[in-house]
């Protein structure tokens, strides 16, 4: 698992995600625990990973968490469900998850703690 505690170690978890698809959707916030969970396909690919002769989508097999962070706001102007990851920014005390195309999620959060890589049965 990845651990991201500091801004300049923000580009590794960036190279674990970028280009990987994710659906708007599953994206999930524990408001006891201040976290926010946003499970991924691993592989980069030209589209979702899915069946494609009955078109289903595949189980996602990695996850991307933001803890000790507010209700996130999700900035979605296409609304077409599945996105890759763009990068992630940290502007003060809101970090910033851009993916494409023309998708913002936003939250305050107390301190940079970033993990990816954790069970994703944790968060079914």
């Amino acid at each position: 698992m990845l651990t991201i505690e500091a801004r300049d170690r923000l580009v590794l978890a960036i190279d674990r995600i970028h280009d990987r698809w994710f659906d708007v959707d599953r994206i999930k916030y524990d408001s006891g625990d201040r976290m926010v969970s946003i499970p991924f396909w691993s592989r980069p690919t030209r589209r979702p990973p899915g069946n494609q002769v009955t078109g289903q989508q595949e189980p996602f097999d990695d996850l991307l968490v933001v803890h000790d962070a507010d209700r996130p706001r999700i900035e979605d102007r296409e609304e077409i469900g599945t996105y890759t990851f763009n990068d992630i920014q940290v502007l003060g005390d809101e970090l910033r998850i851009r993916a494409d195309p023309n998708l913002r999620i936003t939250c305050a959060i107390g301190s940079l703690h970033i993990t990816v890589g954790e069970d994703l049965a944790s968060t079914e």
